[in-house]
């Protein structure tokens, strides 16, 4: 009965990672908007595959335990490899945008008319005058 049970959880630790691979794919694709919700939907399906290991560990048979173990780990940490490049792509995306609009932003006020202000000029004859005496 333990190898049914093993074999459920192992099926749905193989779609999980088949999301992964189609995420992974959504990423690489550099489409910028998409880069956040979808690290973070990943990393929420990490935490899912991190308990069905745990799961598959445990009713797995002495024989079997450590290759699970080794295959478990080595694809967790492959997972966090490139999530953690694309987190950095991320941020490096972002600090490029808004150096760019920060670019943009200082351009633009150069490129913009003083303000006319509401001062009112008077002529020479109007200013008061001091006697010479």
């Amino acid at each position: 009965m333990p190898s049914t049970n093993t074999d459920k959880l192992k099926r749905r630790k193989l779609g999980i990672q088949k999301v992964f691979e189609r995420m992974i794919e959504r990423l690489e694709e550099n489409d910028k908007l998409q880069f956040e919700p979808t690290i973070v939907a990943i990393e929420n399906q990490m935490e899912i595959i991190h308990g069905l290991n745990e799961k598959i560990i445990s009713l797995s048979n002495a024989e079997s335990t450590q290759d699970e173990l080794l295959d478990s780990q080595i694809y967790d940490f492959d997972m966090e490899a490139k999530l953690w490049r694309y987190r950095q792509n991320m941020r490096d995306h972002l600090s490029s945008s808004s150096t760019a609009a920060h670019d943009c932003s200082l351009s633009m006020s150069v490129m913009q008319q003083p303000e006319i202000s509401n001062t009112c000029y008077r002529s020479v004859e109007e200013e008061p005058r001091a006697s010479l005496q």
